[in-house]
């Protein structure tokens, strides 16, 4: 008998060592007596593996393993500190949601690169950079400054800004098909090319927008829709210096005579 009580006391000792263990546990179970529920909160067993039945705690209120926060309502009783105080009841699905809440990239595209050929089809770069994951990726966009020679010989141009040095934006005078790769657009275009500079130095675009332009290619009957660079404005630049202007001492400045016949001979060679 005496054996029996010494096993019995040592069981009991394990027992409540293993609740004082546990956060917001006691040593020892005792249960509440005339724990008396509010309208809203139900009856659940507490925390601490007594089998206590005991109020459910609503969000806000102070909280233990014999006051268990209510887990339908997804509460969880979070303790400041391990000194033995109580915590509070807190909806964890809240702070889920601020941890997966998107990051907005506020990264702007970098700048077009210029085309990589000074006549015909090239490529022009940028990088673009993802909203949410604020990755970066390569853009490209089709580029012509303007055609190469024999290009679009039919296509008759029309100058659509003429200065004192430069020939700057010129433009068919009827709409024509782009052809790139074995395909041509859709429809007939009027795209703006970059003339040229009577005082030697190089035209290239000062300003240009990003269209997206279908071709059909006849081999495969497929519409393929490729972004383009539209130009808007050229400029005269020295490609040593990279500098813009009016001219400069070494170039030599054709006659302000030249009459414009002239001019659009020039520009048909190209």
């Amino acid at each position: 008998m005496e054996l029996c009580n010494f096993i019995l006391g040592l069981t009991l000792l394990n027992f409540e060592f293993v609740f004082g263990d546990k956060q917001g546990c006691p040593h020892r179970c005792v249960c509440p007596v005339n724990d008396i529920c509010s309208v809203k909160a139900e009856k659940i067993l507490d925390t601490c593996g007594c089998g206590c039945e005991v109020c459910a705690q609503e969000e806000g209120a102070i909280c233990d393993g014999l006051r268990p926060c209510n887990p339908n309502q997804n509460l969880s009783c979070e303790y400041p500190d391990l000194q033995g105080k109580p915590g509070v009841c807190k909806d964890v699905s809240k702070d889920r949601e601020m941890v997966i809440k998107p990051i907005t990239c506020n990264k702007d595209p970098t700048e077009w690169t210029p085309c990589s050929r000074s006549c015909g089809f090239g490529q022009s770069l940028r990088i673009k950079y993802d909203k949410e994951s604020c990755t970066s990726r390569a853009e490209k966009r089709l580029c012509m400054i303007r055609p190469c020679k024999g290009e679009y010989s039919i296509g008759n141009y029309t100058l659509l800004k003429i200065t004192k040095n430069c020939n700057r934006v010129l433009r068919w005078s009827e709409p024509l098909k782009l052809n790139h790769r074995g395909c041509h657009t859709q429809r007939p275009l009027r795209p703006k090319f970059c003339g040229l500079c009577s005082d030697g130095r190089k035209c290239f675009p000062s300003e240009t927008e990003t269209r997206s332009v279908s071709f059909k290619c006849p081999l495969s009957s497929k519409v393929v829709t490729r972004q383009f660079m539209w130009v808007e404005k050229c400029q005269c630049r020295d490609l040593v210096k990279g500098k813009k202007g009016k001219g400069e001492k070494r170039h030599k400045k054709k006659k302000e005579s030249e009459n414009e016949e002239e001019k659009f001979n020039a520009i048909e060679e190209m």
